[in-house]
């Protein structure tokens, strides 16, 4: 049997192995948060133990594709939370919206940071469309959707989904904005014109720049807390004067940043940039 030690032996070749073979670097996640993943594919693939695992991935090189899978996809779907994205549609979207129409701008650039299979960014580009209304043609909307993992951005450019998915959206939205085909449903071309899906890892990558609006939800509970500093530090960075940042429900700015963001909704974590 494998005792306490040698488990966290393991564990930390494992998460140089994991960068070794994927180029990918998860030394500064939270550990409990990263065995919690890994322990749910050992139990998938009936294996006992880090040790053990390590001997698998030298066997099935292959396997890191899972692996990657495992730690890296959000639990994602349309319209999830609706009170928060209710939240985005009637009180920031047409905030945004105004004061571009005030001072005579036309972008409207919005980051789903961490965005999976793309179901978050899909819901803001409804929600932005929607708000916009008659006024599309006056603005240039884009929403970048971003995330570390290949597969899932891959999924994300596809915009094919199964109904489940999609349990949550406004049936109005899903006649507007997508295309029966067979079991799944396809996002409309309207929504891919307006949606742009790219690799971004939120510790090393440069920031986007220019953002009206952040979505960053159930993303930074995984990161440790000199690492979420600096997360926050780059958005603020990233958010244009007077922009917003939404966080997931159980994540909150931390005290030493906190003097750089107002509180806009607490309940559903959004906050706005305060520009000195």
């Amino acid at each position: 049997m494998t005792n306490k030690k040698e488990a966290t032996d393991h564990f930390a070749t494992l998460i140089l192995k994991i960068k070794n073979m994927s180029g990918l670097d998860f030394s500064q996640y939270r550990p409990s948060c990263l065995k919690r993943r890994i322990d749910s594919r050992l139990r998938l693939i009936n294996l006992q133990s880090y040790e053990d695992y390590l001997t698998f991935l030298d066997l099935n090189p292959s396997e890191i594709d899972a692996l990657l899978n495992y730690l890296t996809i959000n639990l994602t779907e349309f319209y999830r939370d609706k009170e928060a994205w209710n939240i985005i549609a009637h009180e920031v979207a047409p905030s945004i919206i105004e004061e571009k129409a005030t001072e005579r701008r036309s972008s409207i650039n919005i980051w789903s940071a961490g965005s999976s299979s793309g179901e978050e960014a899909y819901t803001l580009a409804m929600i932005f469309l929607e708000a916009l209304g008659k006024q599309k043609k006056e603005f240039s909307l884009m929403i970048y959707g971003t995330d570390i993992d290949v597969a899932s951005l891959e999924r994300a450019k596809a915009g094919r989904y199964p109904a489940k998915n999609l349990e949550f959206l406004p049936k109005s939205m899903l006649k507007r904005y997508f295309i029966q085909d067979n079991e799944d449903y396809v996002v409309s071309p309207l929504l891919k014109k307006v949606t742009q899906f790219q690799r971004h890892d939120l510790i090393s990558s440069k920031p986007l720049k220019s953002m009206d609006l952040i979505v960053c939800r159930n993303v930074l509970i995984y990161f440790n807390r000199p690492l979420q500093a600096n997360i926050f530090e780059m958005f603020h960075q990233s958010l244009k004067k007077n922009g917003f940042l939404m966080l997931g429900k159980t994540e909150f700015l931390l005290s030493n940043v906190a003097h750089r963001f107002e509180i806009y909704h607490l309940r559903e974590r959004i906050y706005k940039k305060i520009t000195n």
